[in-house]
């Protein structure tokens, strides 16, 4: 390479790292005009954020003072006769609606956009003491006009607050406004009205609750509204003071919140939290139970039709989704709280509990939910409860083995049913289910086969020692059948309850029938006694064997 080409690379290489140096100073100039804004914004002094908020808390104050001089000089107005009672009353309501209005109207204005929360507040406060001051004042004001005024007052509040995006406003608007329709009384006259604003005024906070996503919105309007409608029917119900049509009024009205509550838990199905699918349950219980208390007669077939109506939608949601939400969960819950409120008045055989069982069971089939779950053995359990309550214990007659014993294969196919569906998910390599479901089914199932075994010895006309007899051998043959089943399949828990069964045939025995039977029936007992412990005594040496074959095989380990 000659001194030519050599000049000629470095004069190219000069050039080269001249660009990159302009590049490279560019590129700063861009970066310390973008950081240095950035970190001017954020450094504050602590002066600047604290002063501003005081002087917004006395401004807001003075705000309010002036507003409230308004109010008061209608008032006065009003008082010193100035003006008619029912024309001070309209003023100071139109009044009370134009500082809810105003801040949303001139939002434009830096004053009452910054200061307008206190004006909306302080107006929703003062529409619901004009409503009540002037129906209690006795100036002309029915309940029927103070109920309307309130609604009005109170949806238009709520509308602002959605329009103008703000919760924590339609949360005060819908309070302020159920607590100035509350506050009306409970008086005879125009029930209907005041509970229809009742409900209208639910339908607007639950509307503006779906329109924002307000979930706190629409929790804490359901929860006022049926706070107050239950309060009301446990005070009119069976009270000579209040007429009859009081209380019918508000337990319809209740009824139709139940309504509200359902499709609202119906639209946010998917959607809700653990805390709002509470409601429907919570709502179920609530109105199902003041409905007993009032009118006990009717309100089973109307129950029961709402309980079928649930367990309905709770099969048809589950069989929709894939795996469980708090949605169905609250469902469910709510169609378990119904069928124990409602359908053992109607059926006192157990069947209808059973069969509600058998629902939740397929729910938790198709599902996987643990509630489902919960629900049918807890309505297993209380099936069985019903059946022997209302047929074996107390009847002698073939009536009462009849619904004991559909309860019993009813339980029974649904123990089936579990056993399959474990050893499937045994199967495909999936957590097994807890071992105390099979457990609680097992003994409801034989709980009430020996309830219907027992009532049919007692149609049979088997009475005193050999009906306690009978109950001895029908005791036997279930925990035989429990501990042959357990030790074959080696299923721990069922061997364990047939061992139970035998310790509660021991204790019968000693403590009851040696005192009460006669020799010969005596020895029967003992002898099915002994039968109970060789099975069980055969049935230990045959795990004892198999666990010994099992320790002393040989043990092939790839080297």
């Amino acid at each position: 390479m000659d001194d030519t080409q050599i000049a000629e690379s470095i004069a190219s290489l000069d050039r080269a790292i001249r660009a990159l140096e302009q590049r490279v100073t560019r590129l700063e100039h861009h970066l310390r005009l973008e950081l240095v804004p950035r970190q001017a914004s954020t450094r504050r002094s602590p002066s600047s954020v604290q002063a501003p908020s005081a002087s917004s808390l006395f401004n807001g104050l003075a705000l309010v003072c002036f507003s409230l001089l308004g109010a008061l000089l209608l008032r006065v107005a009003t008082r010193q006769e100035l003006l008619a009672p029912i024309t001070g009353t309209l003023l100071g309501l139109a009044y009370t609606l134009f500082l809810v209005i105003a801040p949303a109207i001139g939002a434009r204005w830096k004053s009452l956009s910054r200061y307008g929360a206190w004006l909306q507040y302080c107006g929703m406060c003062l529409s619901a003491l004009i409503v009540l001051e002037t129906f209690h004042s006795g100036i002309g004001m029915t309940a029927a006009m103070a109920a309307a005024a309130a609604l009005v007052s109170g949806v238009i509040s709520i509308a602002v607050a959605g329009a103008m995006n703000r919760g924590g406003l339609a949360n005060f608007a819908a309070l302020a406004s159920l607590v100035a329709v509350a506050g009306i009384g409970l008086a005879p006259a125009q029930m209907v009205l005041r509970a229809a604003a009742v409900l209208l005024l639910a339908l607007a906070g639950l509307a503006a609750g779906h329109w924002r996503r307000w979930a706190a919105v629409r929790t804490t309007t359901l929860a006022t509204v049926g706070s107050i409608l239950g309060v009301g029917v446990l005070t009119t119900a069976h009270r000579v003071s209040f007429p009859q049509d009081v209380a019918a009024s508000l337990l319809v009205a209740l009824v139709l919140f139940w309504l509200l509550v359902a499709a609202n838990h119906a639209l946010l199905l998917h959607k809700m939290r653990g805390g709002e699918a509470a409601g429907l349950p919570a709502a179920t219980l609530w109105a199902g139970g003041m409905a007993l208390y009032h009118s006990p007669d009717w309100s089973g077939a109307a129950g029961a039709t709402a309980t079928a109506a649930l367990w309905a939608a709770c099969l048809f949601a589950a069989a929709r989704a894939r795996k469980p939400a708090a949605g169905h969960n609250g469902l469910a819950a709510a169609a378990a709280i119904a069928t124990l409120l409602f359908v053992p008045r109607l059926d006192s055989s157990g069947i209808g509990v059973a069969v509600a069982a058998a629902c939740a069971f397929c729910a938790w089939v198709w599902t996987g939910g643990v509630l489902f779950r919960v629900c049918a053995l807890f309505l297993a359990a209380a099936a069985t409860l019903v059946a022997l309550v209302g047929g074996p214990l107390i009847t002698a007659d073939i009536e009462g083995a009849g619904p004991a014993l559909v309860a019993g294969i009813v339980l029974t196919l649904l123990l089936l049913l579990f056993w399959r569906l474990e050893e499937r998910y045994q199967h495909d390599g999936a957590p097994r289910t807890s071992w105390w479901s099979g457990v609680i089914l097992l003994l409801c199932a034989s709980t009430s086969t020996f309830g219907a075994l027992r009532a049919v010895a007692l149609t049979a006309g088997i009475r005193g020692g050999w009906l306690r007899m009978t109950e001895s051998l029908i005791i036997v043959g279930l925990a035989v059948s429990a501990m042959l089943y357990g030790g074959r399949t080696s299923r721990r828990e069922i061997f364990g309850l047939g061992l139970a069964g035998v310790g509660l045939l021991l204790a019968k025995v000693v403590f009851r029938d040696i005192f009460v039977l006669s020799p010969g029936q005596l020895l029967l007992d003992v002898v099915g006694l002994g039968c109970a412990c060789l099975v069980a005594s055969r049935t230990f040496r045959a795990r004892e064997s198999q666990d010994g074959e099992t320790a002393a095989a040989p043990r092939h380990e790839d080297p």
